[in-house]
């Protein structure tokens, strides 16, 4: 069993996947399982998963049909053996103590989620223009538990998983996975598995460096896919009612679903379509732009 599996979901990034795959195979830590899965790319990408995998042992290349990067998460997550698990998007890469220095801090604390710090890396300029450290105030109680800070809970950083390292036993007892959709696939996972963790610890280090700048990305394009955003949203409020959590974390998740809504802005139909997906209760709450602002307010104050 390999401590930890990487996870890699890549599609058409053959001119980062190189950066990505040297972050992951000269990592300090070396008793690990890289697992790359092929979703469709019509590049170059493939040959190159091909190429590194000739030459370390520890690469698995899987390939699938364009299916997005949530089933191709899914994918590697059925075939993965560590005991913990990694996330990393092919344009991404990750600091070269990083696989090392979340495992030390998951064992020492024996914690299900451990969550770093990251920082974006501008895809023109070459280096990195913005880090994105969590707020001391949480550092200081890790780990702790998720029902410490209840009411803030999806506040504490992104439902990203890409910043993430996961007991993989937990990931098998709660049945947690990815959606089938182009964005926003993360969001209901990540935040589900926020509320089912024991313990929760935290390394204050940007470890990850997340690419921007790129005018085809997913995140470039999420107003397109804007159904993908309240499908999430929906699915998260089953997760929490499904495993009896709801009550307990039903106003961060309020906050972080006006959030989601809010933030991809205003453009024909967008109500119309949360009216259409969204309880009334939760249409309500997410369409409240006065409350929205006095909380994008406060949160600027604060940093």
């Amino acid at each position: 069993m390999p401590l930890i599996s990487v996870i890699i979901p890549v599609y058409n990034t053959e001119k980062h996947l190189k950066q990505c795959l040297d972050s992951i195979v000269n990592q300090s830590l070396k008793d690990i399982e890289i697992i790359c899965i092929d979703d469709g790319s019509i590049d170059n990408s493939l040959n190159i998963l091909n190429e590194y995998k000739e030459k370390d042992n520890r690469i698995i290349v899987l390939t699938q049909q364009n299916k997005y990067a949530g089933v191709a998460r899914n994918t590697g997550l059925s075939v993965a053996k560590g005991k913990y698990l990694s996330f990393l998007d092919s344009d991404d890469f990750f600091e070269l103590n990083m696989l090392e220095e979340m495992y030390n801090k998951a064992e020492t604390d024996n914690s299900d989620i451990v969550i770093c710090a990251w920082k974006n890396y501008h895809n023109k300029l070459k280096k990195s223009t913005k880090s994105f450290k969590i707020d001391n105030k949480y550092v200081a109680k890790s780990p702790f538990s998720p029902i410490t800070f209840s009411e803030e809970l999806f506040e504490i950083c992104k439902p990203n998983p890409w910043t993430k390292l996961f007991k993989h036993d937990f990931f098998i007892e709660n049945d947690l996975h990815f959606e089938d959709c182009i964005c926003c696939n993360d969001l209901t996972c990540i935040c589900t598995a926020m509320t089912l963790a024991k313990k929760i610890s935290i390394i204050n280090k940007e470890f990850v460096n997340y690419r921007i700048s790129q005018d085809n990305s997913i995140t470039a394009n999420r107003i397109k896919n804007f159904d993908s955003v309240l499908y999430a949203i929906n699915k998260l409020d089953f997760n929490l009612k499904k495993h009896n959590v709801y009550d307990i974390y039903k106003h961060t998740f309020f906050k972080k679903a006006q959030f989601s809504y809010q933030f991809r802005g205003d453009f024909p139909g967008k109500k119309a379509l949360a009216k259409q997906m969204l309880s009334d209760e939760l249409y309500k709450y997410v369409t409240d732009t006065n409350n929205y602002n006095k909380a994008i307010h406060k949160k600027r104050k604060l940093f």
